[in-house]
């Protein structure tokens, strides 16, 4: 993955690189038809930082989005039982342990923890059911 964000991040500053390049030669309108090589000649440092600074934005960007996927997620747990209880209306650690992968003392800290936040209630002997 490293590999891709480092072709992404030279693509895409050289590319802006060229565009600066192009936006100056043409004094930055598209159709002007008057050039001029030597003003983007003499510009070509500036250019060169606006596709550094265009890169070095793509290369954090996709940095982030690496670094929050890698991140485990506390969630996942919770909504597995939450559709499991939607799905089956009623449901006991018995369906718990034979429905999802998850142990029994984490369904059972997580159901406290909904009956806690008033998510669910107690019907019966160990059966639970959504508010």
């Amino acid at each position: 993955m490293r590999s891709v964000r480092v072709l992404l991040t030279t693509m895409v500053g050289m590319a802006g690189s060229l565009v600066a390049y192009g936006a100056v030669y043409n004094h930055f309108r598209p159709h002007a038809g008057i050039a001029d090589p030597a003003l983007a000649y003499r510009m070509v440092p500036l250019e060169l930082l606006f596709g550094l600074l265009m890169g070095w934005w793509v290369f954090q960007a996709f940095g982030n989005k690496l670094q929050a996927a890698a991140a485990p997620r506390a969630d996942i747990q919770e909504r597995m039982l939450f559709r499991l209880l939607a799905r089956k209306r009623k449901i006991t650690l018995q369906d718990i342990r034979d429905s999802s992968p998850l142990s029994e003392q984490d369904a059972q800290q997580l159901l406290q923890k909904w009956m806690a936040e008033g998510k669910i209630r107690e019907v019966g002997q160990q059966e639970f059911v959504l508010n």
